[in-house]
């Protein structure tokens, strides 16, 4: 073989050549495939191609075509009994009761809502626990139910200590020390 000198033509020659072939050929690597993993033996090869900027031509990955096989954004598959509004799901549930007489003994207490979310005022009269019904059995019991204080006297916790005892198809409990004028919001999912 020959060495080539540092400064000779046919080295600058070499150089220039090299540039040029790199980007010729950078755009026809790139359009096909990206490099997702790198390993001691080689890269791995992942094609995929973007959609048109037009929006007529969909992408591919890995071959197949974004959105053929998976449902699309905003598509909901098997979504019963409920609707989505700006993002959320609302229940199509009826609204739950309290009997009359619970809740605050002389001073009933009341709840607004749906059974998966509402709220539940508890009357002024002394009272350790709070049940509340479903508009309908459910087919199956809620796998929990949360609260949140509404008021200043159910976030004083150590006063009030309430919690969610009991849930049934039927509907659930809450339960605490001192429950009297309190407010809590609620959700069963």
């Amino acid at each position: 073989m020959f060495k080539l000198l540092k400064d000779s033509p046919l080295s600058l020659f070499a150089t220039i050549m090299a540039i040029i072939i790199v980007f010729a050929l950078a755009p026809v690597a790139i359009a096909g495939n990206s490099v997702l993993f790198s390993s001691k033996t080689g890269d791995i090869a992942f094609p995929i191609s973007p959609p048109s900027k037009d929006g007529n031509t969909p992408g591919n990955l890995d071959n197949t075509v974004i959105g053929a096989a998976t449902p699309r954004d905003g598509t909901f598959v098997n979504l019963s009994a409920t609707k989505v509004t700006a993002g959320q799901i609302v229940s199509g549930s009826g609204t739950p009761t309290i009997a009359s007489g619970a809740c605050g003994t002389g001073t009933n207490g009341t709840i607004t809502g749906t059974n998966q979310s509402g709220k539940i005022t508890i009357g002024a009269s002394a009272t350790t626990a709070c049940a509340v019904s479903f508009s309908a059995t459910l087919a199956a019991a809620p796998n929990s139910c949360q609260l949140t204080p509404a008021s200043t006297g159910a976030a004083a916790w150590g006063t009030t200590g309430a919690y969610i005892s009991a849930i049934t198809t039927g509907g659930f409990t809450v339960t605490g020390s001192a429950l009297a004028s309190t407010v809590y919001y609620f959700q069963c999912l």
